[in-house]
């Protein structure tokens, strides 16, 4: 791996080709690195090796061969929007759905060293930004509660549950990686000044900026006072939508994701809601723009939910 990473240091500049691949893959790179969030640098570590075994056996078929059914090419790219879609940026194509013939293949012919050795360069460096992220992040988080003031010192001394609450919120893996985005950063540090302050920040954090609508009333004045609207429709029964309300909850407290307003509607409590907003099935996930559906993501559709929130949040949505 070392030699590809050295050959991609001495790699030319881009050709005209090379930069509308450097755009796909930037795009792709882009979203996953939100589909991944703390486990974006060992994705990235997995895209170079599988670029440097490549460029050191080219000729060897069963390293241009990533069988869809192998642990990390599900974990790691497969499952993560953005990762197939890095794969395809580099030259491979998939062939077949399921079984052990199913694969990620990378023809002979299609091996491009120079944008091989740009893409493990590109890869390598975002994954160093994000460790030395990650490695700030961590150390503001250790110095986050420490920095608290007089005030919530005394109540994370005198309150167990309190106590436990932050020390469990900052302990998580996503937490540290939302601690690496200034903008939240700054609001946390603001947060332990104040005791209700940090209570609010543990609440959200812990259920994510998601609005739960109480009242049909309270629906269309959600729709009316805020320009784009993400709605997840779901059912106490439904364990589905168990399995996706943590997701939303992470993509609400994406920084980049901050424009959009969330909510959360049991379509339970609200039959009228669901009824009206044409909702067949749970979980159902509707982007709401000026009052008006958008888009709608069914059944946990989790990479498509991601692709849309991007556009969403990058106001690819206008009236």
């Amino acid at each position: 791996a070392g030699g590809a990473a050295d050959a991609a240091a001495r790699a030319p500049a881009s050709s005209d080709a090379d930069e509308e691949t450097s755009s796909a893959l930037g795009q792709a790179l882009r979203r996953l690195r939100t589909s991944a969030g703390p486990a974006f640098p060992r994705v990235l570590e997995t895209l170079c090796l599988i670029i440097s075994n490549v460029l050191e056996h080219p000729d060897e078929p069963k390293y241009r061969r990533l069988r869809l059914n192998n642990r990390q090419i599900q974990t790691r790219i497969r499952s993560l929007d953005g990762g197939a879609d890095c794969l395809i940026a580099l030259g491979f194509r998939q062939e077949g759905e399921m079984g052990d013939a199913a694969a990620y293949v990378l023809e002979r012919s299609r091996v491009d060293t120079h944008a091989l050795r740009n893409a493990h360069a590109r890869f390598d460096a975002a994954r160093k930004r994000a460790l030395e992220a990650d490695r700030e992040a961590k150390s503001a988080v250790l110095g986050l509660l420490a920095g608290a003031s007089t005030a919530v010192q005394a109540a994370l001394q005198s309150d167990a549950e309190l106590r436990g609450a932050a020390q469990a919120m900052v302990g998580h893996p996503l937490f540290t990686f939302l601690m690496g985005h200034a903008d939240f950063r700054a609001e946390a540090r603001g947060a332990v000044q104040e005791v209700g302050s940090l209570r609010r920040l543990i609440e959200t954090f812990t259920s994510g900026r998601i609005e739960r609508v109480s009242s049909r009333e309270r629906w269309f004045d959600v729709l009316l006072d805020h320009k784009q609207v993400v709605a997840l429709f779901s059912a106490k029964w439904c364990g589905p939508c168990k399995l996706l309300m943590p997701i939303v909850a992470h993509l609400s407290q994406v920084p980049t994701m901050r424009a959009l307003k969330f909510v959360a509607i049991d379509c339970d409590e609200l039959p009228q809601v669901a009824q009206e907003s044409m909702v067949a099935s749970f979980p159902t996930v509707k982007l709401y723009v000026d009052c008006r559906e958008q888009e709608s993501v069914v059944d946990g559709d989790v990479q498509k939910l991601v692709r849309i929130l991007e556009m969403a949040a990058g106001s690819g949505y206008t009236r």
